[in-house]
């Protein structure tokens, strides 16, 4: 088949990718000059089956999101939020039963696992090499916090998730170079968790996805979707159509003018976050993988000689990389957890992105009610552990293959009737 898809992040390189192995022919549609501009450029890095993103997991069984106080603290309101944002908001805070939240937990991790067994058949496939490390930590620094985070183990134990509870020594002993004035109570050890540079991954994967005869067209903007029986894209208002047998939809960050068409039911939003990158001063006293401070949700990674720290969500404009009151709280967790470990002078590279996240905490992936339009998006801050395995459901779809994964959970025709 020649099929068109749209966006060149993570998700639609993957996807591009697993299509092009299966035989069709592939035009990828990028409207930046270069791939993995978007929320892949320097997203936290985390591979995890064990968490995702807490945001993508409303309502955890001890109901720690249930006030509108603790909501506002997970994804705060900023200037310029939509009403699209807000219906959204109460959308995703809006109590489940514990059936329907450990249903769509289940489906989270399933895809996070499959992703990862897809990742590894990739770099296995292809040689490619990668910036990673192995395993993440979880802190807490009191008590209360970690019998907070008991619910979510026992969830986590219940989907056969391995993890190791540790004591302050022993998680000091984990990661050498956390500042000994940081104080931690104990900590929960994830060893099937991997971290990794999303972009880096990204840019082999596209030379590969090229050696299959796919094709790029960088700096296009694709106005809108043609629908019809055999659908097609328009690149310039008046222009012709350009026909395609199918046509996927990857853009995670800006998809609204075909969301509107493929999904016109779904509440979602885009949702804003903030990393920093910088050089290793000192090798020894920084993280040897990952670590995520529980209370505050900042993620402190290793990328070879380099320090991610990561955090935040907001709704409503995005912060400017400028603006550096809103970074203050990730340099504050870098400079406690592993202070000297980084440049704080030079190479800094400060980085907001933006991610399309759904109401029910699960991406969209599969055909629309638009004959031969599909999509593969909405999957918040976890795209980059998420995309191998979400490319591999969306390629056995369109192969009429036996897929891995139940899709009915990312069904987008599952929203058709909400009103």
């Amino acid at each position: 088949m020649n099929i068109a898809v749209i966006g060149a992040g993570i998700v639609g390189i993957c996807t591009a990718y697993e299509l092009a192995m299966d035989g069709h022919r592939v035009t990828v549609y990028e409207k930046s000059a270069s791939i993995a501009e978007g929320a892949s450029f320097a997203n936290g890095g985390l591979l995890a089956p064990s968490l995702g993103a807490v945001i993508s997991h409303p309502q955890w069984p001890s109901g720690a999101l249930t006030s509108w106080r603790r909501l506002l603290q997970t994804a705060r309101v900023g200037g310029g939020t939509r009403l699209e944002d807000l219906r959204w908001l109460i959308t995703w805070s809006r109590r489940r039963s514990e059936q329907d939240f450990l249903a769509a937990l289940a489906a989270n991790h399933a895809l996070l696992e499959a992703s990862m067994v897809q990742l590894h058949d990739i770099v296995r496939r292809t040689g490619l090499s990668f910036d990673r490390s192995e395993g993440q930590l979880a802190l807490f620094a009191t008590a209360r916090e970690s019998e907070r985070f008991a619910p979510k183990l026992k969830a986590l134990k219940q989907l056969g998730v391995a993890f190791k509870n540790l004591s302050a020594q022993e998680a000091r002993k984990l990661e050498p170079g956390l500042g000994a004035a940081l104080p931690v109570h104990s900590a929960v050890q994830f060893p099937q968790d991997a971290v990794g540079n999303c972009r880096h991954f990204a840019q082999l994967l596209k030379e590969a996805a090229q050696a299959q005869g796919v094709v790029f067209c960088l700096g296009t903007n694709v106005q809108t979707i043609a629908p019809a029986a055999q659908p097609g894209i328009i690149l310039e208002t008046g222009a012709t159509p350009l026909a395609f047998d199918r046509i996927v939809v990857c853009c995670g960050s800006d998809p609204s003018r075909f969301m509107r068409m493929a999904a016109p039911h779904c509440r979602r939003a885009v949702v804003h976050s903030q990393s920093l990158s910088l050089h290793l001063r000192e090798p020894l006293n920084g993280p040897r993988s990952a670590v995520v401070d529980t209370a505050s949700q900042v993620a402190i990674v290793r990328l070879g000689n380099r320090i991610r720290v990561s955090g935040g969500a907001s709704l409503g404009r995005p912060m400017t990389t400028s603006d550096e009151q809103s970074f203050r709280p990730l340099y504050r967790a870098l400079n406690t957890h592993f202070p000297g470990a980084a440049n704080l002078r030079e190479g800094v590279q400060a980085w907001t992105g933006s991610s399309l996240f759904i109401g029910d905490g699960l991406p969209l992936i599969g055909q629309t009610p638009l004959p031969g339009v599909l999509l593969n998006t909405g999957h918040g801050h976890n795209g980059w552990g998420m995309a191998c395995g979400s490319a591999r459901l969306l390629a056995d779809l369109i192969g009429n293959k036996p897929t891995r994964l139940d899709p009915a959970a990312f069904n987008p025709l599952r929203f058709t009737r909400t009103a």
